[in-house]
This record gives C-alpha cells, sequence and structure tokens, in this order.
C-alpha cells in the first residue's frame, strides 16, 4: 500500500508537509526546529515502495516509503537524537517481484551523512554493530562494516560504502549484483541451516553475531551472546557461499523466491540489468561486465577451503575435493579488476555444478548433527593456514560454539 503523498512528511507536530510522518516531536517558536536532509536506496534488488521507519533514542519515529526507483528521502529534525535507526519492510523487489523476505535496517550516526542505504549489507552490520558493548555508533558501525565487507564481499568495490555512497551510474551494476548476491547466501543459510526461510531473522541475527569477531567461525566477539545454532549456521553459510559465489563469479546466480522456487539464471540476469537502468536510467553496464574484486576472489577462496575441509569431515570421498579443487584453481587463476571471460565463467559454473554432491554431504552431515563444531573449527584454521582467510588479530576471549566457552 502507498502512502499517500500529501501524508509523507511532518517536520512539527501537527503539521503535514512532505514525506514522512512523525511522532514524538515537540517545538516552540523561540526554539525553531531545523533539518537535514537524507536520502538513499533500499536494496534487496531495488525495492519499490517499501515502507521505511525511522526511530531515534529519544522516541522519535517517522514513516516514509522508497519510491517506483527504491529512492528515498527524509529530513530528520534537529531534535532526534542520533544514531536514527531504518527498518524497511514490504514493497516489491524489483528483480523477484516479490517483497523482500526479511526486513532490511540500517543506520545514521552522523549529521553529516546525508546518504543512507538501506541493504543487506547494513542490515547484517547494524545487526552485529548493535551487539557491541557500544551499540550503534560512528565507530563501531564502521569496524563492522570493514568486516562485513571483508567477510561477505561478493563483488562489492573496496571504494563503495555499503551504507553511505551515493548511487550513480558508476556504481549501480556492482552494488545490485552484491547485493543480491548476499541476499541470496542468506536465504540459502537460512535454509540448510533451519530448513526453511521462516527462520531467516533469526539466521541473520546469528550471523551478525558471528561477525562480531571478525569472520564467520562460530564465535562471537567478547561480551555478545552466544546463539545456540551458532555452529550450524557458520557452517551452512560456507556451502551457501560457494554455491552462490560460484554463481556470482559465472553470472548463473538463481534467485530463490518467497514459495522457495527459484529465478532461472538467464531470468535472474534479465532482471537485476532491468532493474539497473530502471533506478539509474542510462546505465550501459551490465551485470555481466562486472569486473572481480581482490575481495571475492579471496572470500571465494576462503568458502572453498572451508568447504574442502567441512567435505573431508562430513565423509566425503576423493571425487568430491577433485571437484571443489578443480573451482579453486579456477578461482585462483582470476584477475583482479577484470571482468570473467565467458569461457572461464563457463567452466567455474561447470565445476560449481558437479561439486554439488559435495556441498550436498556437508548440509546433510549439518542437519544429521554428525558435523562438529570442532570441525567448523578446524576447517576455518585450515583455510587461514591456506592463507586466504584476511581476518583480524584473534581475540583470545572470543566465545561460541567453536573453541570457546559457551
Amino acid at each position: 500500500m502507498k502512502i499517500p503523498r500529501a501524508m509523507t512528511q511532518m517536520i512539527t507536530c501537527g503539521l503535514v508537509v512532505g514525506a514522512a510522518l512523525l511522532t514524538g516531536c515537540s517545538s516552540s517558536d523561540d526554539n525553531a526546529i531545523t533539518t537535514t536532509t537524507v536520502n538513499g536506496m533500499v536494496q534487496d534488488g531495488p525495492v519499490a515502495n517499501a515502507v521505511i521507519t525511522l526511530t531515534d533514542t529519544a522516541g522519535h519515529s517517522a514513516i516514509t516509503q522508497s519510491d517506483d526507483q527504491a529512492n528515498w528521502t527524509f529530513n530528520i529534525p534537529s531534535d532526534w537524537t542520533l544514531p536514527v535507526s531504518l527498518t524497511s519492510t514490504g514493497g516489491t523487489d524489483l528483480v523477484t517481484g516479490e517483497a523482500p523476505t526479511f526486513p532490511l535496517k540500517s543506520a545514521m550516526t552522523a549529521r553529516t551523512q546525508t546518504t543512507v542505504n538501506i541493504n543487506a549489507f547494513s542490515t547484517l552490520i547494524v545487526e552485529a554493530a548493535s551487539k557491541t558493548g557500544v551499540g550503534l555508533t560512528l565507530e563501531s558501525i564502521n569496524a563492522v562494516k570493514a568486516e562485513v565487507v571483508s567477510s561477505l564481499n561478493f563483488g562489492l568495490p573496496s571504494d563503495v560504502d555499503p551504507i553511505n555512497t551515493a548511487i550513480t551510474s558508476d556504481n549501480i551494476t556492482e552494488i545490485i549484483k552484491a547485493d543480491q548476491a548476499l541476499s541470496e547466501m542468506i536465504k540459502r543459510t537460512s535454509l540448510g541451516a533451519t530448513g526453511g526461510m521462516t527462520d531467516i531473522v533469526s539466521t541473520i541475527d546469528t550471523l551478525a553475531a558471528d561477525l562480531t569477531d571478525g569472520v564467520i567461525d562460530g564465535k562471537v566477539a567478547t561480551g555478545v551472546t552466544v546463539p545456540t545454532n551458532i555452529g550450524t549456521v557458520a557452517a551452512s553459510s560456507y556451502t551457501s557461499q560457494v554455491e552462490v559465489l560460484t554463481e556470482t563469479l559465472s553470472n548463473t546466480l538463481e534467485v530463490m523466491l518467497a514459495d522457495g522456487s527459484s529465478l532461472d539464471a538467464a531470468t535472474t540476469e534479465a532482471n537485476m540489468n532491468g532493474a539497473v537502468t530502471t533506478v539509474v536510467p542510462g546505465t550501459v553496464k551490465t551485470t555481466a561486465e562486472v569486473k572481480v574484486t581482490a575481495e571475492i576472489k579471496t572470500q571465494t577462496l576462503t568458502a572453498i577451503n572451508v568447504a574442502i575441509a567441512l567435505a573431508n569431515a562430513a565423509g566425503g570421498d576423493t571425487t568430491d575435493q577433485e571437484n571443489l579443487q578443480a573451482i579453486l584453481d579456477l578461482v585462483d587463476d582470476l584477475e583482479v579488476d577484470v571482468a570473467v571471460d565467458t569461457d572461464r565463467g563457463s567452466a567455474i559454473g561447470q565445476h560449481g555444478d558437479t561439486a554439488g554432491s559435495a556441498l550436498d554431504k556437508i548440509d546433510d552431515a549439518i542437519d544429521s548433527g554428525s558435523l562438529t563444531d570442532e570441525d567448523l573449527g578446524n576447517a576455518v584454521d585450515d583455510a587461514v593456514e591456506e592463507g586466504d582467510m584476511v581476518i583480524p588479530a584473534p581475540d583470545p576471549d572470543a566465545t561460541g560454539a567453536v573453541g570457546g566457552t559457551t
């Protein structure tokens, strides 16, 4: 349901003048309230007509809406207390044609932030930062942001801040492709860890807790509550990463719908490219022309090395290891800052398909409980030893299902 344009912004109590409905505000002639204009884009794929709820720490709240191009704007009154939390629900994802499968979150932590995008990256960042002892601050957001973008890059360019970078024709294609891939990984992780997407919010909460120590490893930073299913979600996230990353690099990404079916690769690619030109008309770069980042290469090598170790622990045979190793070799040879050529992309995709049996064995072992938290810890350690994983200095007090106390 669209919010009537005439009811979308109140800058003083009882006055509606533009783009959102505010509650809990006050004003007087002696203390006039000024505003800071903030705008951004809602993305799963781009989400048109999403309802965005803004809330500050003093109890002020407002509702606004993204437009047909997924853009939103709002005037933050000067009497609002930062941080301002943003939650997007509903609307239509321009890639899937459906509402997003989980609420999207973001945050404004400084008055200088005039761009605040809301997407899968920002959702994990806000959820992880909120679990730290300091809560949502500029510093905690920036620290977690670096960890999320490094661990779960999916091709996001190094010069793009997923929350605060203004979206233009120079970056929209990369942003949509990366965000769609991350969103798909979250959905598949939920499916693998819980058997469906009804617990996807819980899956996001668990991934965010895991990321507080800088890497998905079944552990959390000091002082963070350990989710009961952290080991299962962490292991499932790696099989999902291998699937989604190989599809992303080979331009064969399939996007899951709410009913459990998926858009085929050709439709997904066409819809992503259509979304690109809808939200930023005149953009000529297609998703197949997106260049390989150093971070997506590292992420893919890490995920495959973890999967190889998990497959061995799950009773995989030589063929399983060879299929995963074949993908690793192809990815290891990729050039950074160059788009994946058709032949190499096809080879990555083919080996991704043949590696499916190995990933299935890992998922079966997760479901049966035969894959232990120690197996996950060893798999992550193996990836570190291979030199593929870039992680912060280990927290000796980190706790969790793997290698720590619960």
